[in-house]
């Protein structure tokens, strides 16, 4: 799952949503001055990636870009699953999706908020160039997949050309994606209710 999909299987919680989207830009020893709801959405971002990259579905949508992509697979299919929940989002959320963006940008950047330093500069990019929803364009979905391109240091536009594949196979990843969320959805809410 990637950044919009953790924000919103992480409840309420701001802190909860923060620790949930920073997780993967800290090392593996946290911060010690975490508040304890942002420790929770670190810890829960891990369980959710844990079980989405152990499922069935997930396995078939990254065969789609294995032979192509290799290792970067996986981050690929992370970015498309965003770009379905744009899709999908009147299925899996009862909240307008602009209010919700909203209210995730505000969260992240409000400094009243224990938002890890690692996260702050990738937090105010978000926001700035709107990558939440900019998922739900494939124009949005390259552009993510350039970033993270760059980010390996790969040739430019070699990850973005991936979208001809989410185009192409767009009822085949659809299905997998619709087949898994709702189970992502009830385990991360049976997470958090664990650890509250």
């Amino acid at each position: 799952m990637n950044y919009l999909a953790h924000a919103l299987l992480s409840g309420d919680d701001p802190g909860v949503l923060i620790g949930n989207m920073a997780a993967d830009s800290l090392k593996a020893r946290l911060p010690p001055d975490l508040l304890p709801a942002v420790v929770r959405g670190v810890h829960l971002h891990h369980e959710i990636d844990r079980y989405t990259d152990n499922s069935d579905e997930f396995a078939a949508c990254k065969a789609v870009f294995e032979s192509g992509y290799g290792r970067y697979a996986h981050v690929l299919v992370d970015i498309a699953f965003d770009h379905f929940l744009c899709k999908f989002w009147h299925l899996y959320c009862g909240h307008p999706f602009p209010s919700f963006v909203e209210r995730v940008y505000a969260v992240l950047l409000d400094s009243n908020y224990s938002v890890p330093n690692a996260f702050i500069p990738i937090a105010e990019r978000m926001r700035s160039e709107d990558w939440l929803t900019s998922y739900g364009t494939l124009t949005g979905v390259a552009a993510a997949y350039e970033r993270v391109g760059r980010r390996f240091r790969l040739a430019p536009g070699y990850l973005a050309r991936a979208t001809v594949l989410v185009e192409e196979r767009r009822d085949f990843l659809c299905d997998e994606f619709n087949s898994l969320f709702p189970k992502v959805l009830e385990s991360a809410v049976r997470i958090r209710e664990e650890k509250s």
